[in-house]
C-alpha cells in the first residue's frame, strides 16, 4: 500500500509523506524497537507535577476539614446564637439568620414553637414539620398536624395553656430523615426553647425527640421508663409517646399513645391539687 501511495503521488519518501500516510491509514501510534513503560512514565509525570506545583505554592494549602470538625464548627455557632437569645422572638430572628446547613434554602418556612410561651402547662416537641405545615406556615396543617391538636385536645390541653414545637424547625425535604449533623445542630435551638419557656411537664412525640431529649432510642423502651428533662435547678417530669403519623396506621400505637396521654392528664391534676 505504501508503495502504491507513493507511486501515484511520484514523491520521494520522506517525513511529511509518511506523516500524511500515517493519517490516510489511521495510525495513531506505532511500535518502537524499545519498550516503553507507560505506566512507570505517567508516574514521573505526576511526580513532577507535584514537585512543580508546590515549588510555585508559596503558601501552604490547607486540608479540607472532616466532617466531625465541620459540624463541631456549626454546632458552637448554634450554640452562640441560641444563648443570646431572651424571647422565643429574638430566637425566631436568630433562627432565621442560621445559614450553617441547607435545610433552611430547601424549605419555604422557619418553625419555632407556638402557644404559651411563659410557663406552659406542658411543653410539647414533635419531630420536624410536614410538607403541607411548609407550604401554609402554619404549625398545625395536614393531617399529622390536625391528629396531633385532636390528641392534645384530648386531654384539655392546648394553645392556650401548652407550647408546642418542631425539634427540627425546617421541614426534611422528602421527609427524610435528619442526618447527625441536622441534629446535632438543631439540638441548641429546641433546649433553649425549653429553657425559655420554663413548662411544668414535657410531651415528647416521636423517636427523634425522644433520643435527643432523653437519651433512648426506643419510644417502647422510653415508655416503661419514670423520664425527667433537667433545667439548672429544675427537675420537669416528661412523658413520650408516639407521633401522629405511627398513631395514624397504626391501632396497637394509637392504644398506647392514649394510654401516655391519659398518663400525663393524671400528672397534670396531681400538680394542680397539690
Amino acid at each position: 500500500m505504501l508503495s502504491l501511495f507513493y507511486k501515484k503521488k511520484k514523491k520521494k519518501m520522506n517525513s511529511y509523506t509518511i506523516l500524511k500516510w500515517y493519517q490516510l491509514s489511521n495510525i495513531t501510534e506505532i511500535i518502537g524497537e524499545i519498550a516503553i513503560d507507560r505506566f512507570e512514565l505517567l508516574k514521573k509525570q505526576q511526580e513532577e507535577r507535584v514537585s512543580t506545583s508546590l515549588l510555585s505554592n508559596e503558601k501552604q494549602i490547607e486540608p479540607k476539614q472532616t466532617l466531625q470538625e465541620l459540624t463541631s464548627s456549626f454546632v458552637a455557632q448554634a450554640e452562640q446564637l441560641s444563648n443570646q437569645c431572651q424571647s422565643i422572638a429574638e430566637l425566631k430572628t436568630a433562627l432565621n439568620s442560621f445559614d450553617a446547613i441547607s435545610l433552611k434554602k430547601t424549605a419555604l418556612n422557619t418553625f419555632t414553637g407556638v402557644g404559651k410561651e411563659t410557663n406552659p402547662l406542658v411543653f410539647c416537641v414533635f419531630d420536624a414539620p410536614k410538607a403541607p405545615a411548609d407550604k401554609s406556615g402554619n404549625l398545625f396543617d395536614g393531617p399529622n398536624g390536625i391528629l396531633m391538636q385532636k390528641m392534645l385536645a384530648a386531654i384539655q390541653l392546648s394553645c392556650q395553656n401548652s407550647f408546642i414545637a418542631p425539634f427540627i424547625p425546617w421541614r426534611l425535604p422528602g421527609d427524610r430523615k435528619p442526618t447527625q449533623t441536622e441534629e446535632c445542630v438543631c439540638t441548641p435551638f429546641l433546649k433553649k426553647q425549653i429553657e425559655l419557656t420554663n413548662p411544668d411537664f414535657i410531651l415528647a412525640f416521636g423517636s427523634l425527640s425522644t433520643r435527643i431529649l432523653f437519651g433512648v432510642e426506643s419510644i417502647s423502651k422510653a415508655r416503661q421508663q419514670k423520664l425527667s428533662y433537667q433545667l439548672k435547678n429544675k427537675t420537669i417530669p416528661a412523658i413520650v409517646t408516639f407521633g401522629p403519623d405511627l398513631v395514624s396506621v397504626s391501632q396497637t400505637s394509637r392504644k398506647n399513645a392514649w394510654d401516655d396521654l391519659k398518663k400525663l392528664a393524671q400528672l397534670i391534676q396531681e400538680k394542680i391539687s397539690n
